[in-house]
C-alpha cells in the first residue's frame, strides 16, 4: 500500500531525530539490533497514526531509502538547473513536505550533493562553471 503524505513526513522527523543509529554512525556492539528496533519504533508511531493499513520496520526502512533518493534527485535537479541559469530563478521543481524535511537536514551533506558535474558546453573559460577549474 502507498505511503501518505503525512506518513512519509512522520518517517522523515523520525529519521532526521535518530540519523546517528539509522545511518550507521553508532559505534556499539548492537547496532545492527538497536537500528532494527528503531525502524520498529518507526513503523510503530505510523500504525498508531494510521489504523487502515500496519507497517512493519523492513516497509519503513525500504521507504526511508526511496524517500532520500527521490528527495535526492530533486534537489540536485534544482541545483544544477540554477547553475546553468547562471543562480538565475529556481526551476519549477516542487518538494513535498517530507522531501523538504529531508533537503533541509541532509542537503549540505556530502553524499547529498551534487554528485555528478556537468563538463563545460563552452570554450569560454569564463562561462564555465565555478566548479570546474581546468
Amino acid at each position: 500500500m502507498r505511503f501518505t503524505a503525512n506518513e512519509e513526513v512522520i518517517i522523515a522527523q523520525f529519521c532526521e531525530d535518530n540519523e546517528r543509529i539509522l545511518s550507521g554512525n553508532c559505534n556499539r556492539p548492537d547496532a545492527q539490533k538497536l537500528k532494527k528496533e528503531k525502524w520498529e519504533e518507526c513503523a510503530r508511531k505510523l500504525n498508531a497514526a494510521n489504523q487502515l493499513f500496519q507497517r512493519t520496520g523492513e516497509e519503513v526502512k525500504k521507504k526511508w531509502k526511496n524517500m532520500k533518493a527521490k528527495a535526492k534527485e530533486k534537489h540536485v535537479s534544482r541545483k544544477r538547473s540554477m547553475m546553468e541559469t547562471g543562480g538565475g530563478p529556481p526551476p519549477q521543481i516542487e518538494l513535498t513536505a517530507a522531501e523538504e524535511v529531508i533537503v533541509t537536514h541532509l542537503g549540505d551533506t556530502p553524499q547529498f550533493s551534487l554528485s555528478v558535474y556537468q563538463q563545460p558546453t563552452t570554450t569560454n573559460p569564463q562561462q564555465w562553471p565555478p566548479y570546474y577549474n581546468k
